[in-house]
């Protein structure tokens, strides 16, 4: 799906963001909330191994119109999240936030433990890293539009053939006569 290493390398560090912070939420669960603690089990490792799928959902849809738009990093960047922000929010966000929000309800600790807690938090730390975090790092450091990068590599190449071919004209007769001496 994307042929730019460094779109391969944000969609990485955006889930590895959410995961990390989702990590950090079960901590602030267990001590500052209160109630039953999140520990690390079973349940908890398949939720951050969800976690893991999803966030690559929120972020990847963005990257990939931040990739296929022209413009600068900023204008594209703007037009990702105009294009495409508005099928993550009410396609992922707001679908998922209502499976989510029906857990809550669930007579069992289990469910609001694990599930709700959880869910909420991959869904809304997803959400944040692509529809916020994600636009800002692609207007800053994002990859260059594939005519940005070939116009710099005709324009190297061309300065390479020009200073070869001027180099050749500056050089001193005396130097070539060395040259084929030897």
């Amino acid at each position: 799906m994307f042929k730019n290493a460094i779109a391969g390398i944000l969609v990485f560090l955006s889930v590895l963001f959410t995961t990390v912070d989702i990590v950090g939420l079960m901590y602030v669960f267990n001590t500052i909330l209160g109630g039953p603690a999140v520990q690390v089990n079973a349940v908890s490792v398949v939720n951050l191994i969800t976690a893991v799928g999803l966030s690559v959902e929120f972020c990847a849809h963005i990257i990939l119109k931040f990739t296929q738009v022209n413009g600068t990093r900023l204008e594209r960047a703007k037009a990702a999240v105009a294009q495409m922000g508005s099928s993550v929010l009410v396609g992922i966000t707001c679908t998922k936030l209502l499976g989510v929000i029906v857990l809550d309800f669930a007579p069992t600790p289990l469910f609001r433990m694990y599930y709700f807690r959880m869910y909420l938090s991959i869904v809304l730390l997803g959400s944040f890293h692509g529809l916020v975090f994600i636009p800002i790092v692609l207007s800053l450091i994002g990859p260059m539009h594939k005519r940005t990068v070939n116009f710099w590599k005709d324009f190297c190449l061309l300065t390479f053939l020009n200073r070869k071919r001027m180099l050749q004209f500056l050089k001193p007769a005396s130097l070539e006569k060395k040259a084929s001496r030897v």
